[in-house]
Order: C-alpha cells, then structure tokens, then sequence
C-alpha cells in the first residue's frame, strides 16, 4: 500500500462526507466520483452493520422479525383490498359506460 493510500485512510469519515457534499454542490460528477470511492474501498463500511446485523439482545431481534413478518402480511393485505376496490371501481364506470352507451 502507497503513502497515498495510507494517507486516504487515515482521512475521518466526516471528512469524507463533507468532501463528497462539497463535491456535490461544487461539480454533481465530482460528488459521484467520492461516492464511487467510498463504496469501492468500504470506508463507510463500519457504520453498516448496526442496519444489516442485530442488535445483539435476541429479545429485541426476535420482536422486530415478528413485527416485519405481521407488516409485509398486513401490506399484502391492504394491496390486495386496493386491488380489489380499483377493480369495483372499474366495474362500476365500465357498467355506467356500457347503460349510457346502449340507450
């Protein structure tokens, strides 16, 4: 690994943020640029595992699985009732149409 690299490293994530945020603001490919940078090497990596991994207390984990589990059923079911009132929606104009139509 080259001084440079090291160097890059050793630069704080605040840093980073405020480069890749003045990269933005300053010239939006530049921005981009940072964030490639930062994803290709991992340096924001450490923040990360606290929104993918477990919280470390089951208790806790176990409650939000089940919790997750009960809302994607639930969000089934209401995209389903959507559904279905679009449909009778649809139903209910397409007759209209059909009354008004035949007379």
């Amino acid at each position: 690994m080259s001084d440079f690299q090291k160097q890059l490293e050793n630069i704080g994530k605040p840093v980073w943020i405020g480069l890749m945020i003045g990269g933005f603001l300053f010239w939006w490919p530049l921005g981009i640029a940072i964030l490639t940078y930062l994803a290709w090497t991992g340096t924001l990596r450490p923040w990360a595992p606290r929104f993918w991994h477990g919280s470390g207390n089951a208790a806790f984990d176990e409650h939000r699985a089940e919790m997750l589990a009960k809302l994607e059923s639930e969000q089934c079911e209401f995209a389903k009732f959507v559904d279905d009132l679009r449909k009778a929606k649809d139903r209910t104009e397409f007759d209209s149409f059909v009354a008004r139509r035949s007379k």
